[in-house]
């Protein structure tokens, strides 16, 4: 009974927010010629391309780790201490926990989205209002999301 409840909930919620329809700049300053704000909200804001954002962050943060590392011996502490973010300990253990946290974030955000979403067209499929192949297309990407935050899960490390 409980399952059929929130089911509901999720239909209601998933029917007024399907209808809504947010206010997407067309041109966006500093964007490609012709590319649109629908464009760019669909393809550029997805959770892989945050992932792949994100990796390239981390990359960013072990170049300044290691530029850090290199500059110790030249540069003085008082100016390494107003630059900031140049402790030790917050580029062995903060860089790496701050990424590890977005990144499972994202990861269990888009995983919990489409298992919801797999149980909701489910619930549709048995109220007739859904096909077969909605069914078979939510399970595939619950499966795929799945795994992403599983392969993430297994392979993350806590730094402390």
């Amino acid at each position: 009974m409980f399952r059929f409840l929130i089911s509901i909930c999720l239909v209601a919620t998933l029917s007024v927010t399907a209808d809504a329809k947010l206010n997407l700049k067309i041109d966006l300053p500093g964007g490609e010629p012709g590319q649109g704000g629908e464009e760019i909200f669909n393809k550029d804001f997805t959770p892989d391309n945050a992932v792949s954002s994100l990796n390239r962050i981390e990359k960013a943060l072990e170049s300044f780790r290691q530029l850090t590392e290199a500059s110790r011996s030249t540069v003085p502490q008082d100016k390494m201490n107003k630059i900031g973010n140049t402790e030790g300990d917050i580029q062995s253990l903060g860089f790496g926990n701050w990424a590890n946290t977005v990144k499972g974030t994202i990861l269990k955000q888009e995983y919990l989205i489409k298992k919801l979403n797999y149980d909701l067209v489910q619930q549709r499929y048995n109220w007739g209002e859904a096909k077969q192949e909605e069914v078979q297309k939510a399970k595939k990407e619950f499966i795929e999301a799945e795994k992403k935050f599983q392969k993430f899960w297994d392979t993350f490390t806590i730094y402390d």
